[in-house]
C-alpha cells in the first residue's frame, strides 16, 4: 500500500468507525434490553445552611392599672354589755334535785347583776337566781339532761337575750345525797 492510499483510506475509515460508534451508543440505549438497567442521574441537592433565627420583638404590655379591691370587712363582735365578766366563770357546785331536775352554781369573781338564763344541752331551758349571800354566785336549774356525760351549756341574759357565757361540766352517774 503506498502513502497515498493510506491517507484516503485513514480519513474514511475515521468516519467510518465514527458513524458505527454512534449506532453503537444509539443502539443501546434505546434497546428494550431488560438486562440493562437506566441508572439515574444523582443531580447535587441544595444543603440547608442554618439560618439566623429572628429574636422575639417587644410587645407592649400593659401597665395594671389600681384596682380598687374590697378588703373584708372585721367579723362584727358583740360590744361587752354592762355588767359583770363571765370570762373567769367556773363551776362551783352541781346536783340533783326532786323530780328529775338538776341544778349547777357559775362562780366568777365579781358581783352578779341582771337576770339570766341556761340553755343546756342546746334546747334545755334553765332558770337562774342569785342569792342575797353569795352575790358572785348564779344558781341554774331546771330538767336533768344526761347522767356520766359531759353537758355543754351557754348563759345569756334574760331581758336582751344576749349571749355571756359558755362551758361544759361532767355528770356524774350517782351523786351523793346532799346533807
Amino acid at each position: 500500500m503506498n502513502m497515498e492510499n493510506i491517507m484516503t483510506f485513514r480519513p474514511i475509515k475515521i468516519i467510518i468507525l465514527s458513524i458505527l460508534t454512534l449506532i453503537l451508543i444509539f443502539a443501546t440505549s434505546c434497546s428494550g434490553n431488560p438486562k440493562q438497567t437506566a441508572t439515574a442521574e444523582i443531580l447535587p441537592t441544595a444543603t440547608l445552611m442554618p439560618s439566623k433565627t429572628p429574636e422575639p420583638t417587644k410587645t407592649p404590655t400593659e401597665i395594671p392599672t389600681e384596682t380598687m379591691i374590697p378588703t373584708p370587712e372585721d367579723t362584727p363582735t358583740k360590744t361587752p354589755l354592762p355588767g359583770p365578766d363571765f370570762s373567769n366563770a367556773e363551776i362551783f357546785s352541781m346536783g340533783p334535785m326532786e323530780n328529775w331536775n338538776f341544778f349547777f352554781t357559775i362562780q366568777i369573781e365579781e358581783e352578779i347583776t341582771g337576770s339570766y338564763y341556761a340553755m343546756v344541752d342546746k334546747n334545755k331551758k334553765y332558770k337562774c337566781f342569785m342569792m342575797d349571800e353569795y352575790p358572785n354566785r348564779l344558781y341554774c336549774h331546771g330538767p336533768q339532761v344526761a347522767f356520766n356525760d359531759y353537758v355543754e351549756y351557754e348563759l345569756y341574759m334574760e331581758d336582751v337575750d344576749d349571749f355571756v357565757h359558755a362551758g361544759e361540766f361532767f355528770i356524774p352517774l350517782y351523786l351523793p345525797p346532799a346533807k
